[in-house]
């Protein structure tokens, strides 16, 4: 008897891949042993790749094949786990996950018989409480946190116990959870964390780092944003570092080092710390205009020219980041790339009117100034009419421009 293989109620989202063509060739039949290398393979991928919605989907698709034929009770089970540590992650298959979670529980509590235990050691069977904690963690990321926690007290996670309780506002529980294991000389540097970030005090984040003799970035990580909140900016940057250090793979960590670097003048830490979040984060729309706005401090407009296209890139609704890019594109004489950018400021505000902007482009088209790829400004002439009998603008008082 394998696990039940809970269906996805959502009328907008197919439970299995529905093929267009009737033709297409379906999923061979396999054997136990074939789908035990099929699911060795997706666990491989799952390892030696990055872990993103991308990687998922790909892993979805060794996934589906298991499920579809269900045979063996130790493959089936640990193909839907893998489909639940897929879907948490995602808000309209969340609730599978969670309802599908519960049933293997239950299965593996109701399960007597010996063939159960077939191709065990082929596969890496998660444990009862592996289970229960994916269950907790799926609780937690749908916003039920105290049912979270009652499952997390029964497994005795007493660092996820803490910052459940904290969430809650069961300030109490923390300290007595901490209290109790700093008397039995088991307590960890995150639950001391835990611990500052309740009482809001930085010498818990420092006994964390002491105590974990320089190793716990997430003790530096907190003390830094201790710091910052108190607009204590040189006090947060070495501890950023030291955090960073330890795990560089932080973008909002970076992103606040760049921010207190730019609030005390050190305009190469803050490009640093810009430029590393934005590798990791490209999207990261803040960090991009706070990079461009450096550039121009510093006179390197080209480089700003470009931060700023990709800052409206992450947030296309932002007039203040396109009227950033309008400005500089006139000043570097990327005239095309300033007409669309007023015209989506004029999406964006319909009031909207910079006459030395306007002055400016209308001198480039009755002189034929050059841009920057070497095209007259005549190019822009149809355009710029465009503009000026667009909403307001029209209402300009004569000889404005």
């Amino acid at each position: 008897m394998v696990p039940k293989n809970v269906q996805l109620q959502d009328d907008t989202l197919l439970d299995s891949v529905v093929y267009s063509d009737p033709e297409t060739t379906p999923t061979p039949r396999l054997t136990s042993l074939e789908q035990a290398v099929v699911l060795g393979q997706c666990v491989y991928r799952l390892r030696s790749l990055p872990i993103d919605r991308l990687g998922y989907e790909e892993a979805e698709a060794f996934i589906q094949c298991v499920l579809s034929q269900p045979l063996c009770w130790c493959v089936q089970s640990v193909a839907l786990f893998l489909r639940c540590q897929s879907e948490r992650r995602r808000s309209k298959r969340a609730e599978r996950a969670m309802l599908q979670l519960e049933e293997l529980t239950q299965s593996y509590s109701a399960s007597k018989d010996d063939h159960v235990l077939d191709l065990f050691y082929c596969l890496p069977v998660p444990t009862i409480w592996a289970i229960e904690k994916e269950y907790a963690d799926v609780l937690l990321s749908v916003g039920a946190t105290k049912s979270a926690l009652e499952v997390y007290e029964r497994l005795e996670m007493w660092e996820e116990v803490a910052e459940c309780s904290s969430a809650v506002g069961r300030t109490g529980r923390v300290r007595e959870v901490v209290t109790e294991r700093l008397e039995r000389g088991a307590a960890t540097p995150t639950l001391l964390c835990v611990l500052g970030d309740v009482t809001r005090d930085p010498e818990d984040y420092r006994r964390a780092w002491h105590m974990s003799e320089g190793r716990c970035g997430r003790a530096q990580r907190s003390l830094g944003y201790y710091h910052l909140r108190r607009k204590e900016y040189k006090e947060c940057i070495p501890a950023f570092q030291l955090s960073l250090k330890i795990n560089s793979l932080q973008e909002k960590v970076w992103f606040s080092l760049g921010c207190a670097a730019q609030q005390v003048g050190d305009q190469e830490l803050a490009v640093q710390a810009f430029q590393r979040c934005v590798s990791l984060e490209a999207d990261f729309s803040e960090a991009w205009n706070n990079l461009a706005t450096i550039y121009l401090r510093r006179k390197e407009k080209v480089k700003a020219f470009r931060a700023f296209q990709e800052a409206v890139k992450c947030n296309y609704d932002s007039w203040k980041i396109w009227e950033n890019l309008l400005v500089v594109s006139v000043e570097i004489g990327e005239l095309r790339q300033a007409l669309q950018a007023y015209h989506r400021i004029l999406d964006l505000q319909n009031k909207f009117l910079d006459v030395e902007i306007l002055r400016c482009m209308v001198r480039a088209v009755l002189d034929g100034q050059e841009d920057r790829s070497g095209q007259s400004g005549i190019y822009i002439h149809t355009q710029i009419l465009w503009s000026f009998s667009f909403s307001s603008i029209y209402n300009l008082p004569r000889g404005t421009v």
